[in-house]
């Protein structure tokens, strides 16, 4: 009896644990499915639209170049490149002017990341 009990509370906690995952929709635009395929294969989509009102083209380009260089995402240059323009496009500069680090009670620094060409770019980190 014990052990059922222990299923049904098991089971119960599982089932409210899951209701509360939502899948996240991303804009759809060209370069959408690249997006989806390589950057959901590590991490959930949601980071590109909390990192959205952050991060400009340069950034983005870092942030990609980040993944395949310092956590070894098996990106091919031609979809590294369709990534990063569809982050750009979709995701990028406009938003981060409307919500900059100082209107956010944020403190910001910069650092210098390869970018996905191999040239460098910096990129600024905020930290709330």
């Amino acid at each position: 009896m014990r052990t059922l009990a222990l299923v049904l509370c098991g089971a119960l906690v599982m089932t409210a644990a899951a209701g509360e995952e939502r899948p996240v929709t991303l804009r759809e635009a060209p370069g959408l499915d690249f997006t989806e395929a390589n950057c959901g294969a590590c991490h959930s989509l949601d980071y590109i639209t909390m990192n959205s009102p952050f991060l400009n083209a340069a950034q983005w380009d870092a942030e990609v170049a980040k993944m395949i260089n310092a956590f070894g995402a098996q990106i091919s240059e031609a979809d590294a490149k369709a990534i990063a323009d569809y982050l750009v496009a979709n995701y990028g500069e406009a938003s981060a002017q409307v919500f900059p680090p100082e209107r956010r009670g944020c403190n910001s620094e910069t650092a210098t990341m390869p970018g996905s060409s191999g040239d460098r770019a910096n990129v600024t980190i905020v930290r709330c």
